[in-house]
């Protein structure tokens, strides 16, 4: 079982990201088997930082440590979740995204079905869907998005899609995704 785990990110007094304290807290997870690591996800600053504090945060832990690492595309638009993963695309030792479901309610399954499709289409690096807390999108459509991407490596809900167990969380692959907040 991998557990991913969403990186606080550390601030100095100033605003300014801590690269120190960074170093600190991977070393002491690390040290804790904790080797897959989600950087601007749930943990509450994520969506303050902006595109260049998250490509450089993003740089600097891909190329000191070698670990899974994943950035958390929280974006409701399709252009911007899609301009988000250009910016980072280049970055040698980021695994891959997770792409948070947009929330809204206008979202029709073709809509969610057509914004998944283009994401995907635009990056080689692995993608995991985040579809948890929500029954938006059709069992058909899911299935339909993992055949037809290759780099679409897991799916994040309430119950198994196929079996319709209630879950926890659910990862395609043989892997059971859990988030771990480390506060």
């Amino acid at each position: 079982m991998k557990i991913f785990t969403n990186l606080v990110t550390p601030f100095k007094e100033d605003g300014i990201i801590d690269y120190q304290a960074v170093d600190i807290l991977i070393k002491r997870l690390a040290f804790q088997k904790n080797h897959c690591f989600i950087i601007g996800s749930l943990t509450g600053e994520g969506m303050f930082l902006n595109p260049l504090e998250l490509k450089h945060l993003t740089q600097y832990i891909c190329r000191r440590y070698e670990l899974e690492v994943y950035v958390y595309i929280l974006q409701e638009s399709t252009k911007k979740a899609i301009e988000q993963i250009n910016e980072l695309n280049d970055i040698k030792g980021l695994s891959g995204y997770i792409i948070k479901v947009p929330d809204m309610v206008r979202y029709s399954n073709i809509n969610i079905y057509k914004h998944l499709d283009l994401i995907s289409v635009v990056t080689n690096k692995k993608i995991i869907v985040d579809f948890y807390h929500q029954d938006i999108l059709e069992n058909k459509f899911i299935e339909d998005l993992l055949k037809k991407h290759k780099n679409m490596t897991g799916v994040i809900v309430d119950k198994d899609f196929k079996n319709l167990l209630n879950i926890k969380k659910y990862v395609r692959d043989e892997f059971v995704l859990k988030m771990d907040n480390n506060y």
